[in-house]
């Protein structure tokens, strides 16, 4: 016992140790998005509507993608609730869900290795260079808290198969771990992983718990029962809409096939050799069945898999479960439905267990050697680790700001078109428009019909004042993805500015029929068409941000302020500054205004 909480003890020092200057950085990439402008996690009690959005919705200002986190969307509210936009208690949030991940980890493994074999797995997975992403990244957190649950719910199977407690309370072992399993889906959706993995822990472990087949099939129902569960919530969110698709980051079905032997050969090496780690990479796109940059990895990590499949089969070794796991883990990112870009450091944090066991049975082989060799062998696994920590280290440095982070991805990738528009976002806030113009034609010239890019260009020319380069390239933008709604809004805001009301209200209300359930493009068309004296349009607006919003005080108090001040109509605007003073009762001005329309009212009756 005392062992374990050494090993404990170990396993969190090595993450802190990792991952420490991870406190000091600051929100970068998405975080903005999802969290510093995202209002939705600003309010506590949207605790519990959180299964009733999208995971980008709020961000997107209601369109929907593809992804349904809502336990990801909890976490930034009980975040903002305790730190409000305190980056520090963000990363001690990540820090501690990673330190968790790490000791399950470590737990799982000593079912299969030795306990020298599962504190090495347990260290490397701490302090392992590919994991920085989802660490030192705050919206990476969605890997470790999918992992908390995931990785719980292996390690309660495995101990309900070697438990040798009464019916009931196996019954209850195993009911948690379905419950944790069901959460890990509403965390990432990778999670599916889970029944197959557990599927295999059952066959590995057979020989222990002695079951029939009978007791797999009821696991496997009731495993599939939750993923049945998570589908029919995740239905309801969205029921009537039609989710953002993701292209094949190869250009087609083929092309993404023929590579992802490749991309699966990089992540071994990655997790072999994590050096150039980056957060965009830009593979080579195999488009030959005959190329050799596909039959030599293809042959490569098919026999990986063989053979581990083979040995779980067996029983051979705890080292052929892990490259199963492994295989197993990448699966939902392997671009059969495609995830939009071929590989990403991330998408290894579940499947580098199945690594970490295979370094830790090996390392745990070497130090056991009884040679003169033995003291050599300890010495070259320390150093190892020890690179590894530093590695980390120097990693979550470069994730302390948007610009440091960037621009080190541009100088590991530079091919990487999505860096240059993020540091033309970042050039565009520094003012220096012309720079930012600049890099993002260099990101064109990578992918000339990025739609994103493209926009980007054209705001930038908007800012110059040069409508004509913008127009055509907001067209160009528009031709690449015709559902995208932000070319429109802006398209609106550009002509606004040039005095075309027509040209203005076409525009928004394109944008409002691609993404109908958006506020802010509501409040822009009501607005505007308030300046341009139409007040029927603009109440009609304000009724709409209600119907979608009914508690919205801004769209509350201009709607009233348009039936007291401009229509003089007392009588809707009663009940309206009514609902201000329920929801701000400290509002006078409402209180007032509110008095006045009874008085009013009271005069026109009499």
């Amino acid at each position: 016992m005392r062992k374990t909480y050494l090993s404990v003890i170990l396993l969190i020092a090595a993450c802190l140790i990792a991952y420490a200057n991870a406190l000091f950085n600051g929100f970068v990439w998405d975080d903005s998005s999802l969290i510093v402008n995202n209002e939705f996690i600003k309010k506590f009690s949207h605790l519990l509507r959180v299964f009733d959005v999208d995971f980008w919705e709020p961000s997107y200002k209601g369109f929907k993608t593809k992804f349904y986190r809502p336990v990801i969307t909890a976490s930034f509210i009980i975040d903002y609730a305790v730190w409000r936009l305190s980056p520090l208690g963000y990363h001690l949030t990540n820090i501690i869900f990673h330190s968790g991940v790490t000791l399950l980890a470590y737990g799982i493994c000593r079912y299969f290795l030795s306990g020298a074999g599962a504190l090495l797995a347990g260290i490397v997975f701490a302090v392992h260079p590919v994991h920085t992403e989802s660490v030192s990244f705050i919206c990476g957190r969605t890997d470790s808290i999918a992992a908390v649950f995931l990785f719980a719910s292996f390690l309660l199977f495995i101990y309900e198969m070697h438990s040798r407690q009464p019916d009931d309370t196996r019954s209850l072992i195993t009911f948690s771990g379905l419950v944790l399993f069901l959460l890990s889906l509403y965390a990432k959706e990778a999670s599916v992983v889970g029944i197959p993995v557990i599927m295999c822990i059952w066959w590995y472990f057979r020989p222990i718990h002695k079951r029939g087949y009978q007791d797999l099939m009821i696991k496997t129902v009731f495993l599939c029962i939750c993923l049945v569960m998570y589908m029919a919530v995740r239905g309801k969110v969205y029921a009537g809409s039609e989710p953002l698709k993701h292209e094949y980051p190869g250009g087609t079905f083929l092309n993404t096939m023929l590579t992802m032997p490749k991309i699966f050969f990089l992540y071994i090496k990655s997790l072999f050799v994590p050096t150039g780690l980056c957060i965009e990479y830009s593979p080579y796109v195999v488009t030959k069945v005959l190329s050799p940059m596909f039959w030599m990895p293809a042959i490569g990590v098919a026999a990986a898999g063989i053979t581990g499949l083979i040995g779980v089969i067996r029983r051979y070794r705890p080292w052929c479960f892990g490259i199963v796991f492994f295989f197993i883990g990448l699966a939902p990112v392997s671009n059969i439905i495609s995830v939009g870009l071929f590989m990403a450091d991330r998408f290894l944090y579940i499947p580098s267990l199945g690594f970490c066991m295979v370094a830790g049975y090996c390392g745990a082989l070497i130090l056991g050697w009884r040679t003169v060799y033995r003291r050599s062998a300890s010495y070259a696994v320390l150093t190892v680790i020890t690179c590894m920590v530093i590695l980390t280290v120097v990693r979550t440095f470069y994730w302390h700001n948007s610009a440091r982070l960037w621009f080190r991805t541009l100088h590991t990738n530079p091919m990487s078109y999505r860096a240059y528009g993020s540091i033309a976002q970042i050039l565009e806030h520094q003012g220096k428009i012309d720079d930012a113009i600049a890099a993002v034609k260099n990101g064109l010239m990578l992918k000339p019909n990025d739609h994103r890019l493209l926009g980007s260009l054209a705001i930038l020319y908007m800012r110059k004042k040069e409508y004509k380069q913008a127009l055509y390239y907001f067209t160009q933008s528009l031709k690449c993805e015709p559902r995208d709604y932000k070319p429109y809004a802006n398209m609106f805001i550009m002509y606004s500015e040039m005095g075309k009301v027509d040209e203005a209200v076409y525009s928004i209300n394109r944008a409002i029929e691609l993404n109908p359930s958006n506020i802010l493009l509501h409040f822009y068309k009501a607005e505007y068409c308030f300046k341009q004296g139409q007040i029927q349009p603009a109440l009609d607006e304000y009724a709409a941000i209600l119907r979608l919003d009914p508690n919205n005080i801004d769209a509350l108090t201009a709607l009233a302020s348009l039936y007291f001040d401009v229509l003089e109509d007392y009588q809707p605007a009663a009940p309206l500054y009514k609902r201000i003073m329920e929801l701000q009762p400290d509002n006078i001005e409402a209180y007032k205004r509110y008095i006045t329309c009874n008085d009013k009212l009271l005069i026109q009756r009499e």
